[in-house]
């Protein structure tokens, strides 16, 4: 008696997409107007408008310091002698594709001699009408005036204290830009010398689009044979997967002849292990894989069918 092998072994044709968790940190990746991590473009754009020499416009990354309470930061700052609501620095994040749970800190928003004022849009959305903000303390609140609609320093916060921090987080969302335009505000002193702000690492969740595919190698099988099958994981991007769980439970009637096997290209068939890695196995698939963009694993399983009908 002779049965085709794909009566139960269709369930593991699929295609899936997984959420992978990446983060920007400023302490790793240093000052630059291009990243590219994880595989995703991520271009961060800082730039101002002041007029004349007064201001002295700075941009760097600390990545030891604390501010905001956080430790590794990317820094503006600027000592203007006046107050002009219309000079802004504006810092524009942009992702190649769009990202979900995008999470962030603006640090630093408070009011001394001061009056730090900042907008934030999303997509070219006032974050004011998301429910993406929360403001960790007292030191700034929300404002709404004739040249800004955003979010105002009121008291002064301790570099080492989150109480001027705006906490950003868009949820299950998609976000392609996010656009902050950081400049002073009209209740400054005549000479609102040393402001400045920080911004946190920035965290993100991509789709990444994974295609599995099984590949009978062995057609129909009769009873006490050997049969051959691979499970392929192929990763279409746009960004590396990391601790991808790849399950597979062995067919009522089957047994493993030998152990399974897993190679891999531009891949690990061990999550945190190094690309190329391999893997094998004597019993049900239940294995944690990392796959970069265009990578793949391949499992290869070797079964003996039962001479017992009864088993099927």
């Amino acid at each position: 008696m002779t049965k085709p092998i794909l009566l139960f072994l269709v369930a593991f044709f699929t295609a899936s997409s997984v959420q992978a968790r990446t983060c920007l940190n400023w302490e790793d990746e240093g000052l630059s107007s291009n990243y590219t991590v994880n595989g995703l473009d991520v271009n961060f754009d800082y730039s101002d408008n002041f007029i004349g020499a007064d201001a002295f416009p700075t941009y760097a990354v600390f990545p030891n310091d604390i501010f905001g309470g956080h430790t590794g930061y990317f820094n503006v700052s600027f000592d203007n002698n006046n107050v002009n609501i219309n000079e802004r620095v504006t810092l524009v994040l942009t992702f190649s594709s769009p990202v979900r749970n995008l999470e962030f800190s603006v640090l630093d928003i408070d009011q001394s001699s001061w009056d730090d004022n900042i907008t934030i849009d999303v997509d070219g959305t006032n974050a004011k009408q998301t429910t993406y903000i929360t403001l960790a303390g007292n030191a700034v609140i929300a404002d709404n005036e004739s040249y800004f609609d955003g979010w105002e320093g009121r008291a002064s916060a301790a570099s080492t204290s989150d109480d001027g921090n705006i906490d950003f987080d868009s949820g299950n969302d998609q976000v392609t830009a996010v656009t902050m335009q950081y400049f002073t505000g009209d209740d400054a002193g005549s000479n609102p010398n040393s402001q400045r702000m920080g911004l946190s690492d920035v965290c993100w969740d991509t789709e990444v689009d994974l295609v599995v595919n099984k590949t009978d190698l062995s057609g129909n099988f009769s009873p006490g044979e050997i049969v051959n099958y691979q499970i392929t994981v192929t990763n279409n991007g746009p960004m590396n997967a990391a601790d991808v769980n790849v399950t597979d439970i062995f067919p009522a009637g089957s047994s493993l002849s030998g152990n399974w096997s897993c190679s891999s290209s531009n891949a690990s068939c061990v999550a945190g292990s190094p690309v190329g890695s391999g893997a094998s196995g004597n019993s049900d698939i239940n294995q944690q894989v990392d796959i970069n963009v265009g990578g793949s694993v391949t499992f290869s399983v070797p079964l003996l069918m039962s001479t017992d009908p009864s088993d099927y």
